[in-house]
């Protein structure tokens, strides 16, 4: 990986370019599942990061992902703030109604 001198050795984060990360995968890959981030770079500025991701966490990070459902968690947030959040009995109470 390119020598950074403003980058501590000791933290858990390293960098590498484009050029890096395709003739250095598997390497790169390794230090990522043993807990660093990897930041990737084009021309020297940031352009993804990369992190281990467990085969329990993919549920997590496609909803994470998914912006349809970030808004809608947004939007729900904004009710709740603003007072029109539902309580989980009425809203049971409301799920027997509509099932009849």
């Amino acid at each position: 990986m390119t020598s950074r001198p403003y980058i501590a050795t000791n933290i858990a984060m390293k960098f590498a370019s484009t050029a890096e990360l395709k003739n250095r995968t598997n390497e790169l890959l390794r230090k990522v599942e043993a807990g660093a981030t990897l930041v990737v770079t084009r021309r020297g500025k940031p352009v993804a990061s990369v992190r281990a991701c467990a085969e329990d966490d993919i549920e997590d990070l496609v909803l994470e992902s998914d912006p349809r459902i970030r808004q809608s968690v947004r939007r729900a947030e904004e009710d709740l703030r603003a007072g029109r959040g539902v309580s989980l009995e009425r809203y049971k109470a409301r799920a027997r109604r509509r099932r009849g």
